[in-house]
């Protein structure tokens, strides 16, 4: 079976791992201690005990600033690959909230890749290793990476050699690297090369002889900002769960409801974050399990850039080069033609979308050198690495998102994934229903979570008064469940909480017709629903869905 994991982060990332195991991110270990790894996905693809892996990071500094090391269980082959899969993957797979509106207020109110190519050993990137236990077993240039290869039997000198080659290794992080020399790793160290900025940093694709994935995160620590962000895709045969971590399920009431799709999962983020924090930061929650409908249709295919490129064959020279930037909006494409053709004093770049101001300015073979090397560009830098990012998807496989926050406190533990065939998918739309009536001039509402949050047809919120046009504050436990999830059968349940019905603005004692309302069979609430006086709620614990009070342990 063909396994898939992909792991998105945010902020600084260092990693630390074990020889049988898939490995993921690395760290940055820069000469400069003001960069920082803004972001970090990864893509695993596991085939037996191979393992092929494609990592993007986010970075602030400068490019000769830069270096990344990642740490990998034997000699990996290295390309590159496309920041678009990842975009691609992450939006079809999002959770979106639904809030269904029946009945209306008293009043109607406007409301508004690239062959590696040899470097030698005299290069500066490779110096000081004669007089270190440090043996460079590649040494490449991979896409904008100048890229090598390390082993050693002596931490010490590892990490004397990173640090004469421009490495910064402090604190904790001197310390951890004991650890992946223990463990037998080898070393992928990058730097950009000296024509590069760190706008040209792209994704690279390793793949190794390995077993099962984790997430080795305890490096991370080292250096990262409290609740770093954490995605992980999981494809395989069946829904994926965490198996050393926590399954949690949050508790839907606290969703911002009201808002616009983006507000409502940034809502759930933080929500996500807060549950975590109550459960003592290692667990995960699944945003989704199933297969896609029409995956592939989602995700960028190389064709997209294969039709461009051939629909620009017929032009003339100047008639391609004046048209290559706005078929092809890439930084790569718009550095490259500043570099082949650079522009004459006084001149500004708006003569590269000129046909006639570049037949004038240019020779002809200035132009047609140009367009070659353009080509050749866009097929090895651009289309080639869409190929490979693409073809580690298999689309027809069920796709599991999870995501957690992790503070350095929590990465005590590299989480590590099972597939369950028991368990049910669960779908990435939350569905609930606001129910409105309009009572003696009064509006009363109520909401009921719905399909998707684990509580279909329970209570949560009554309301006096339109309803509100943004998040309410609620006091209540993010967490509602918390599992011990295992390769078979169901969860063991560890923690649940019941939850009162969160009273806003109430101050009438009314009833809910649900023929205003709408409500139909199974919408309990909309049908029988008492708005009560918030002293009668509070003293006597009537229209009780669950009780806040009472957190039941298993």
């Amino acid at each position: 079976m063909i396994r898939l994991v992909a792991i998105g982060f945010c902020c600084f990332l260092f990693f630390a791992g074990y020889p049988s195991q898939s490995l993921a991110g690395g760290g940055l270990f820069s000469a400069a201690d003001s960069v920082e790894q803004t972001s970090e996905q990864i893509i695993f693809r596991q085939d037996g005990d191979i393992t092929t892996m494609m990592v993007r990071i986010r970075y602030m500094g400068d490019a000769e600033d830069f270096g990344w090391v990642i740490p990998v269980p034997s000699n990996p082959t290295i390309s590159t690959g496309s920041d678009l899969l990842f975009t691609d993957l992450e939006l079809a797979t999002r959770p979106e909230f639904s809030l269904q509106r029946l009945g209306r207020e008293c009043q109607v109110e406007t409301v508004s890749s690239v062959v590696p190519s040899a470097i030698t050993l005299d290069d500066p990137a490779v110096q000081n290793v004669a007089n270190l236990d440090v043996q460079v077993d590649q040494s490449l240039d991979v896409g904008p990476f100048e890229t090598l290869v390390l082993q050693s039997n002596n931490s010490n000198d590892l990490k004397a050699w990173l640090a004469d080659n421009g490495y910064l290794i402090t604190g904790r992080g001197a310390l951890l690297i004991e650890d992946y020399v223990q463990a037998g790793m080898k070393f992928v160290a990058l730097k950009l090369r000296n024509d590069q900025t760190e706008g040209n940093i792209v994704p690279i694709i390793l793949q190794f002889k390995s077993d099962t994935p984790v997430i080795p995160i305890r490096l991370t620590g080292v250096s990262t900002v409290d609740n770093l962000g954490v995605l992980v895709w999981l494809l395989g045969d069946v829904r994926a769960v965490p198996e050393n971590y926590q399954h949690v399920v949050p508790n839907f009431t606290r969703v911002n409801w009201f808002a616009d799709p983006r507000e409502a999962y940034l809502s759930y983020q933080q929500l996500v974050g807060d549950a975590m924090d109550e459960i003592g930061g290692q667990g995960f929650a699944t945003d989704f399990s199933g297969v896609v409908e029409n995956l592939a249709d989602h995700l960028v295919s190389p064709s997209r850039f294969e039709d461009r490129l051939l629909a620009l064959q017929s032009l003339t020279d100047v008639e391609y080069l004046s048209s290559v930037q706005e078929n092809f909006f890439d930084s790569r494409v718009r550095n490259a033609i500043a570099t082949l053709l650079p522009l004459p004093d006084g001149q500004s770049e708006t003569l590269y979308f000129s046909a006639e101001g570049l037949a004038v300015t240019y020779t002809p073979e200035q132009l047609a050198n140009a367009r070659d090397s353009l080509d050749q560009l866009i097929d090895e830098e651009i289309i080639d690495p869409v190929r490979r990012s693409r073809a580690l998807i298999d689309v027809d496989a069920v796709l599991t998102r999870l995501y957690t926050t992790l503070s350095a406190e929590d990465m005590t533990a590299d989480p590590r994934f099972v597939f369950n065939s028991d368990m049910p998918h669960q779908q990435s739309e939350r569905l609930a229903t606001l129910g409105i009536q309009c009572v003696d001039e009064q509006t009363q509402w109520q909401i009921e979570l719905g399909e998707g949050t684990g509580r279909t047809g329970e209570l949560v919120i009554i309301g006096h008064g339109d309803p509100p046009m943004s998040a309410l504050d609620i006091d209540q436990n993010a967490s509602w469940k918390v599992e011990t999830t295992f390769s078979n059968g169901s969860p063991v349940v560890n923690a649940e909480r019941d939850f009162d019905v969160v009273p806003i603005n109430i101050s009438t004692v009314v009833s809910f017709d649900s023929n205003t309302t709408g409500g139909g069979a199974g919408s309990t609430g909309l049908l029988s629903l008492l708005i009560l006086l918030v002293s009668a709620i509070r003293s006597r614990g009537l229209l009780r869905g669950r009780s806040a009070s009472s957190f039941t342990q298993h």
